[in-house]
């Protein structure tokens, strides 16, 4: 099976955080939005008009290959159900 890799970036921090893996896009960027809106206290929730969501490539978990070709997906405040908050 072959799944795509996501990473979320902090564009004030300049780097990328911890990777993560998923079937698509449209999964990763649901994901994304949960956290952005989980309206807990931490960076993501906080700062999340200076995050954003990436493909990173793909991994092949029958063969252990991973493919680059990182891809913008969608910001934080693409996301963000209540942009007053």
């Amino acid at each position: 099976m072959k799944l795509k890799m996501f990473a979320v970036k902090d564009n004030v921090q300049g780097e990328m955080m911890n990777p993560f893996l998923l079937r698509n896009a449209e999964e990763a960027r649901r994901a994304f939005g949960q956290a952005i809106n989980s309206n807990k206290d931490n960076n993501i929730c906080i700062y999340y008009k200076d995050m954003a969501l990436y493909e990173l490539g793909e991994y092949d978990t029958a063969t252990g290959n991973i493919s680059s070709n990182v891809e913008y997906v969608c910001s934080g405040a693409d996301v963000k159900e209540n942009k007053e908050a």
